[in-house]
């Protein structure tokens, strides 16, 4: 039997391209939202030119922007619904 990812094919041997899917690809797909486009100008292609990691530095960019540096505290957990209470 056929898996999903290999009917209509006659190769015996399928690709599983699905797992190798990046996330801009996938953003594109499920929101129409082309990531990798330059917002700007429509045209240039996003890359990473950096990754910062340290903490210190982001909290600092952040705040040069007038950003929330700090996350917002988690809410309490709420407390859980008797099963079956909605009925009188």
């Amino acid at each position: 039997m056929n898996s999903p990812l290999k009917q209509g094919v006659e190769e015996p041997e399928a690709s599983h391209a699905a797992s190798h899917w990046s996330w801009a690809w996938l953003l594109k797909r499920v929101f129409a939202l082309d990531i990798a486009i330059c917002s700007f100008c429509h045209q240039g292609t996003l890359r990473i030119i950096a990754a910062i990691t340290q903490a210190e530095v982001i909290c600092k960019m952040l705040r040069h922007l007038k950003r929330a540096a700090d996350p917002p505290p988690i809410a309490p957990a709420r407390a859980r619904q008797a099963m079956f209470d909605w009925i009188a």
